[in-house]
């Protein structure tokens, strides 16, 4: 089963203790000081980690994945004062900024559904006249009721959307129950076709 990306933040966070935990006291080639340091294999293997969760949550030209991966302040740190001090930091905001980033995405998401349907009905009349250009003088196609209508939106839905749920039931105010020609039930949008009886659909 695939993890969320908010539990990969956190298996991250509880892995970020265990790497922390085997910091130990060690030479600096370069500034021939003592420094603490981390596993060398541990620690490598949480970057990587964070740097694809980076990646797979906010994109490689995202502000956080450039970030984390631009090491010119630390190339003469230690491999913990790195992690801590670089590494660390931009992991933390970038891991609270992931329920700001889920709203926009969610109502982006949400927003674009809306208007996926509101296009298509607003559009359906020049769908239906549409449909009289046949070729080579085929017959022409009738819309004589409600039902020819809910069959042609059906098929347009089906572009956008997987799960339609065709004439479920709804309760209403006054204890009855009315119908609903279509229910998008991941969505949660209701969809109710009608024909106006005065008008020929012929097309």
């Amino acid at each position: 089963m695939n993890k969320t990306l908010a539990e990969r933040f956190e298996e991250l966070e509880r892995d970020y203790h265990s790497v922390v935990s085997t910091k130990y006291i060690g030479k600096n080639v370069f500034s021939h000081r003592n420094q603490e340091f981390i596993d060398s294999a541990k620690g490598n293997n949480w970057i990587a980690r964070a740097k694809k969760l980076l990646e797979d949550s906010y994109g490689k030209n995202s502000d956080y994945y450039n970030d984390f991966n631009d090491t010119k302040k630390i190339s003469w740190s230690s491999n913990y004062q790195s992690l801590v001090s670089h590494y660390k930091p931009i992991f933390d905001a970038a891991r609270e900024d992931l329920v700001n980033c889920a709203i926009v995405q969610t109502n982006t998401t949400e927003s674009s559904e809306l208007e996926w349907i509101i296009n298509i009905l607003e559009r359906f009349p020049a769908f239906c006249r549409q449909l009289k250009e046949r070729h080579d003088g085929r017959t022409t196609l009738l819309i004589n009721d409600e039902y020819d209508v809910q069959d042609l939106v059906h098929a347009l839905l089906t572009l956008h959307f997987d799960d339609i749920r065709e004439e479920e039931a709804s309760p209403s105010c006054a204890g009855s129950s009315s119908r609903q020609d279509f229910l998008l039930k991941k969505e949660r949008i209701v969809i109710e076709v009608k024909k106006n009886p005065t008008i020929s659909w012929r097309t």
